[in-house]
């Protein structure tokens, strides 16, 4: 069972590193095409000039072509040679891997087809030429946004690896350059959000992703913050036998600490419930996600949870100092009151939407990644982008 298991996550790294390979060389015949027909609709230059340079990149661009075609075709047989031996890969990712694969390798032998395999002669027939080359970079664009999003997964991974549980990676801002075209990057969100599960991290609504652990179990978050609230009675309780004199004889030692330490606990509890509420009504879709995966919630905001208790603690001693712990209002006030103090700094229901949001349109993503792909590549040639990717 556990060669197995082995066995399957070593073909799954192989075959998606062929994809990464795959989108390298596609990308670079994009940029190519892009600059051929950047070339051709340039008035500015002489028809001698014009000719020149498209005869120097196509020379260069077919060589390339006859030397790099064999691998890549390598790649997608190895592929589909893998999904072959191991069909769980397609259950494990939770997609459909062998139908995109096969819609990057159609794409990429279209293109392929439609690139002229001889030199333009003189004088150039620009309709012509252009017709083909759009053809060619509506294909490699499909390809592109596929093999893109299939790999988007491992690559925010390998981020979050550099980061601590809980801090917080700006998906929009950090992941601009890496997409050929900008109206991809919400494409290759929503992909994220339709996988969540193939991320280490707690996904927002917003572009935020918070870095959680791939090793340690979520539930252990849980354990240790009912232990550090479970330690404070332990302590309350040792503290009342070895230094009985430090409290105010007005206090029934122990009973009167439990019960304040009780009631700033649940002061700060309320407030965290009234934070959600509150969080549900401005944002739904956040609440539901935060409440939908409570657990994962829970384990990257460790670290301000439990700062948020200890905070508490300090309050329950400051009115074990002045005497008011017997008062079980004041004590459930002030554990009120300084969880909201502590809300503000520590930012644990609300996160700061990245500038790029707006701009991107992330939050209005109703199609499936799918379709998506489809409008950006409909419209690729006409300069138009569909309506929620970029403004």
């Amino acid at each position: 069972m556990k060669n197995t298991l082995i066995n399957l996550a070593h073909s799954r790294a192989f075959l998606f590193d062929h994809v990464r390979r795959i989108l390298a060389e596609a990308r670079s015949l994009l940029e190519t095409t892009d600059e051929l027909i950047a070339l051709l609709h340039d008035s500015s230059l002489k028809e001698n000039d014009v000719y020149m340079q498209v005869q120097h990149v196509f020379t260069i661009t077919n060589k390339i072509i006859s030397e790099r075609k064999p691998q890549v075709q390598k790649y997608f047989d190895q592929m589909n040679t893998l999904l072959e031996q191991y069909p769980e890969i397609n259950v494990q990712s939770g997609e459909d891997l062998s139908s995109d694969i096969t819609l990057m390798r159609d794409a990429w032998e279209k293109a392929l087809l439609n690139w002229p395999d001889t030199i333009p002669e003189k004088p150039l027939n620009k309709p012509e030429l252009l017709f083909l080359l759009n053809e060619v970079e509506e294909s490699l664009y499909t390809l592109s946004v596929k093999a893109q999003t299939l790999t988007f997964p491992d690559l925010v991974n390998q981020r979050l690896l550099d980061m601590r549980t809980g801090e917080k990676l700006d998906f929009y801002l950090e992941f601009t350059d890496e997409v050929y075209k900008p109206e991809f990057l919400p494409i290759a969100w929503q992909y994220l959000r339709e996988h969540s599960h193939r991320i280490n991290g707690f996904m927002t609504e917003n572009g935020i992703i918070y870095r959680a652990s791939p090793f340690m179990p979520h539930w252990l978050s849980l354990v240790l913050i009912n232990a550090v609230v479970a330690l404070g009675f332990v302590l309350i309780w040792l503290t009342s036998i070895l230094f009985p004199f430090v409290f105010s004889p007005s206090l029934h030692v122990p009973i009167d600490l439990f019960r304040g330490y009780i009631a700033v606990m649940a002061g700060g509890l309320v407030h965290t419930f009234v934070g959600v509420w509150k969080q549900y009504r401005a944002d739904p879709d956040h609440a539901a996600s935060m409440l939908g995966n409570l657990l994962l919630w829970i384990h990257v905001k460790q670290v301000s949870i439990l700062s948020g208790i200890l905070t508490l603690w300090t309050g329950f001693i400051i009115l074990v100092v002045i005497s008011q712990i017997q008062i079980t209002e004041v004590a459930f006030l002030a554990g009120y009151s300084i969880d909201s103090f502590i809300d503000v700094f520590l930012v644990r229901f609300t996160d700061i939407a990245s500038q790029k949001v707006a701009k991107w349109g992330s939050q209005n993503l109703p199609k499936s990644t799918r379709q998506r792909v489809a409008d950006v590549v409909a419209q690729s040639k006409s300069g138009s982008l569909p309506s929620g990717t970029i403004s």
